[in-house]
């Protein structure tokens, strides 16, 4: 076949062309987006109180003189009339003025430039609009937020009571006083300033600690465990899903399970897993715990739905393959799911259908084994195998015709 080159070639620099105007747009969308933040970064308010606008000059200037810092989220990439507002007003006056003596002023500017920096800041430390403020330490890790940020008494109110008395706790921690130590160490782990293995090594030495502040480090451990596992699920990736189940059960067993808001989240993991794998008593576990979250337990058709997911399950564990009356026992249970309207979905309904088209195949029942095959084809890469589906077609005639000789001989 002959090309035509003139053709190729219009096409090659159309081609071309499209990426070429593509990579502008996405420059031009960049230059705009960095004009937007040092138009902010140039505002009159920032030189008035001597705000720091970069995270990590703020860090070393707040270790440095001892002082904790107050960082302000503004945005650039959108207007924002609310933190305008504060900035014309609250951060241009001298009262606001007086209170860079008691902290390092970081303002942040979330601008969506992608080669700035730290963009991902307001998220890490609790917030999701703007204008939003919070308190850190000099390492950057939150102390106390400031809800509102109507007026100067807000700001040092925080800075006065939660966050001196913060300091102050921290320090007579370090002298060695043992509540303080104590007290200090339940703080942090509150302020989510120490993850799971910061806690268990720091619980090893910890000998000022009682048993009753133990048992709620513990299962506030539980719950850190169980935030830092879900970060890692990728639920894209099956494998991630898995190894973050097993993780959990690790914990369940071991008796470190979350309380509070993450005790759904754990036991849904574990429900999952349950049905994946076919473990009955692990998704009766679980679902029994999951009763006790009131949320949950007003959910009647959910709840009605995982009863019948664990009473098949039930039945197929129960079987035994080398005893054909088993099998077939459990075959007339399932048999009598499916006559009350009982079907399981999820992970159990492949070897739940798989289980009634060989007892239908056993008792050569036509009806039965045309619906456990229709159902089979729902599943998705159940059938895939077009050898194993064109038999069980052919079985399904042969089945038919019996039926029907079998009403002729009548």
């Amino acid at each position: 076949m002959m090309w035509n080159l003139s053709i190729v070639v219009a096409s090659g620099a159309l081609l071309l062309s499209s990426a070429t105007g593509q990579q502008r747009a996405g420059q031009s969308e960049e230059a705009r987006l960095a004009a937007l933040r040092d138009q902010k970064l140039s505002s009159p308010f920032l030189k008035r109180t001597g705000w720091v606008t970069e995270f990590d000059k703020a860090k070393a200037k707040a270790e440095e003189k001892g002082l904790p810092i107050v960082i302000y989220f503004t945005r650039s990439y959108a207007p924002s009339p609310p933190c305008k507002a504060i900035e014309n007003t609250l951060f241009s006056t001298e009262e606001f003025a007086k209170l860079s003596s008691q902290a390092v002023f970081f303002c942040h500017v979330t601008s969506k430039v992608k080669t700035d920096e730290h963009q991902d800041l307001l998220s890490r430390l609790g917030g999701d609009s703007f204008p939003h403020m919070v308190v850190t330490d000099a390492a950057g890790r939150r102390i106390a937020g400031v809800d509102g940020i109507r007026s100067v008494e807000d700001i040092a109110s925080v800075l006065d009571r939660e966050v001196a008395a913060f300091s102050r706790l921290r320090a007579r921690a370090a002298k060695g006083e043992k509540k303080a130590k104590a007290d200090y160490f339940i703080k942090r782990l509150q302020l989510g300033h120490l993850g799971p293995k910061a806690i268990q090594k720091e619980l090893q030495t910890a000998d000022y600690l009682s048993v009753e502040q133990r048992r709620v480090i513990r299962r506030s451990l539980a719950s850190l465990e169980v935030m830092e596992i879900l970060r890692s699920v990728d639920e894209k990736n099956p494998e991630s899903v898995t190894s973050a189940a097993k993780r959990m059960l690790l914990m369940m067993r071991a008796g470190r399970v979350p309380s509070g808001q993450l005790a759904f989240p754990f036991w849904q993991v574990l429900l999952g897993h349950a049905d994946q794998t076919g473990n009955p008593d692990l998704f009766d576990t679980a679902l029994r715990n999951i009763k006790k979250i009131p949320a949950v337990a007003s959910d009647k058709k959910w709840l009605k739905h995982m009863e019948i997911q664990l009473e098949a399950m039930r039945i197929l564990a129960d079987v035994d393959k080398e005893r054909p009356d088993s099998i077939e026992a459990g075959g007339e249970k399932m048999l009598a799911m499916v006559r009350k309207g009982r079907i399981p979905h999820g992970g159990i309904a492949l070897p739940f259908w798989s289980a009634l088209l060989s007892h239908a195949d056993h008792i050569e029942d036509a009806g039965l084994f045309e619906t456990a095959l229709k159902s089979l084809k729902k599943i998705k890469g159940a059938t895939k195998d077009k050898s194993w589906l064109t038999r069980m077609e052919l079985r399904l005639r042969a089945l038919r015709f019996m039926k029907r000789r079998k009403k002729g001989g009548e």
